[in-house]
């Protein structure tokens, strides 16, 4: 187990779902003193949002000068830092944390993203001490070390399992005619389902009744909500779930969070990576892979979900932050 002996440690993250206080917490249970900086700041600040839609090309420059005045308000003692994505980081910004910070200090950068979405990452990733990404395209591509994302055990509650079908996603590209294929299918063989898709409203009446965008059209609003889960309550539903239907991304190839919760919440995964049978977890009895139409054989939803006990353990968020920061 790790050991944070009142270490101070500085955490860099994106502002995500509440995924960046569930990081902080533990390790902060660990011993560790935390301190957090948001990264994405157009998430947490009007200001910052309002640059980046009006005037990106200072973006660069205003966040160069946020990290620079906050790391200084850090305590010089800090021993490890965690940046998780690093979109908006730059050299300059880790030149000076090096300069600011312990001699002995240790940094760690874990790749939340591709390399697609985030190329910012293959201009800082050779000043840090590890490098993970939980894409193993990337890992491969760039020698660093392949490490999935994690389940967080306080959440997990199973339940009788009566929902057939989840599917809980934030709303783009093709994820509307993946949730009326469900509807299909469920409606076919008498299946349960549930599905929440997230936007914020005023983007979603915009482009569904103003720009009239095809997967905004389509999208039964019933089926829509306004609010982000909860981490909680996604897990609720996890709880009641026999299987969940993920939609990768088109520009990412990283096994998704949606996936690695299936392992702890002990849910089927129907997803279209077909990345994921590489994976040591991979079953053909909980995982099923689809390419452009589902094609959802009912016995797969009927049988039992088998358990693995030391896959189990691997993805849990306490392996996670063993693997990033074991030996610091």
């Amino acid at each position: 187990m790790l050991r944070g002996e009142d270490k101070e440690l500085l955490l860099i993250a994106p502002k995500y779902f509440g995924y960046e206080n569930e990081i902080k917490n533990r390790l902060e249970s660990y011993g560790f003193k935390v301190s957090l900086i948001y990264e994405n700041l157009d998430k947490v600040s009007h200001y910052y949002k309002f640059i980046k839609s009006r005037f990106p090309q200072k973006m660069g420059e205003i966040t160069d000068r946020f990290f620079i005045d906050t790391i200084r308000k850090c305590s010089k003692e800090t021993k490890v830092v965690v940046v998780i994505r690093g979109e908006y980081l730059s050299p300059k910004d880790i030149a000076l944390m090096k300069e600011y910070f312990a001699p002995e200090c240790k940094y760690v950068l874990y790749q939340w993203d591709g390399v697609k979405n985030n190329p910012n990452s293959l201009v800082i990733a050779d000043k840090f001490d590890r490098v993970f990404s939980f894409d193993i395209s990337d890992s491969n591509a760039y020698g660093w070390r392949y490490r999935p994302l994690f389940y967080i055990d306080k959440y997990i509650n199973r339940q009788t399992k009566s929902i057939d079908l989840l599917y809980v996603c934030s709303l783009h590209s093709d994820r509307v005619r993946i949730l009326n294929e469900i509807k299909n299918i469920s409606k076919a063989n008498g299946l349960t389902y549930k599905a929440v898709l997230y936007e914020k409203r005023y983007i979603y009446l915009k482009r569904k009744y103003i720009d009239r965008k095809k997967d905004y059209i389509f999208a039964d609003d019933s089926d829509m909500t306004f609010r982000p889960l909860s981490i909680q309550e996604t897990y609720e539903l996890y709880g009641k779930a026999r299987a969940v239907v993920d939609y990768t991304h088109p520009g990412q190839t990283g096994l998704t969070m949606r996936t690695i919760e299936c392992i702890g919440n002990a849910c089927k995964l129907i997803t279209n990576n077909t990345l994921i049978k590489s994976s040591n977890f991979f079953n053909e009895n909980n995982i099923l892979i689809y390419q452009d139409a589902l094609n959802i054989p009912i016995e797969f939803i009927k049988s039992d979900y088998i358990v693995n006990a030391e896959i189990i353990k691997k993805y849990s968020i306490d392996s996670f932050l063993e693997d990033l920061l074991g030996d610091i």
